[in-house]
């Protein structure tokens, strides 16, 4: 998943590292996941473009 052997192992110990979510990535083709990536990093752009990123602040 990962070729930093840090974050692997994060993941690995993670709930994404148990036997169900590894055989819900396998069953996923290597296209659709690469899409779901990209289509993810362009809401995260529009996000921090609107400036929604806010949501980490606490209001006082």
């Amino acid at each position: 998943m990962s070729d930093n052997p840090r974050m692997a192992r994060l993941i690995e110990q993670s709930s994404l590292g148990t036997k169900a979510a590894k055989q819900l990535r396998a069953s996923v083709p290597a296209a659709t996941g690469r899409e779901i990536v990209r289509a993810a990093a362009a809401r995260s752009q529009a996000a921090k473009a609107a400036g929604s990123g806010n949501w980490k602040k606490k209001s006082k």
